[in-house]
């Protein structure tokens, strides 16, 4: 069997254009990509879960469950300061426009963890075995490391 040239030149153009166009957010298999305010690409699972199935869901996007720190980090002095409640994340205010809260890796207790709604900025805490809450997952490796 003989290949058309015209054949082999569209058949490389599309796979070179599919592995060009894999990037970082092709790691959010199954959920939405989202950007902050720095950057930084995460990936906010489409479905909600509990803390510890969110901390092996990111895993297995090659990322890691969000801390405070990379999710709300924009510069020294716009950033995370501790607190709870609307805009306390700057970074991540706006990036989804949905009203949902995703886990963060920060723990309050071991039975407790901070939430962020990637539409305010708001965090707040719930119990980790809360199954309403979806995963908000960063690269290992952030602008803040």
């Amino acid at each position: 069997m003989l290949i058309k040239p015209k054949s082999l030149f569209f058949s490389i153009v599309i796979t070179l254009g599919c592995i060009i166009s894999t990037s970082s957010w092709a790691d959010c298999d199954g959920g939405h990509p989202i950007e902050g305010k720095n950057g930084t690409k995460y990936c906010l699972s489409k479905i909600g879960m509990n803390w510890w199935s969110a901390f092996a869901w990111c895993e297995s996007q090659s990322m890691k469950l969000g801390n405070l720190t990379d999710l709300c980090y924009i510069s020294e002095e716009k950033r995370w300061l501790g607190g709870t409640g609307a805009g306390a994340c700057p970074n991540i205010v706006g990036a989804y426009t949905g009203n949902v809260f995703a886990w963060t890796e920060v723990g309050t207790s071991t039975t407790v963890a901070r939430v962020i709604n990637p539409n305010s900025g708001t965090l707040n805490s719930f119990g980790k075995a809360d199954s309403g809450k979806h995963a908000i997952c960063a690269p290992k490796k952030t602008n803040t490391q």
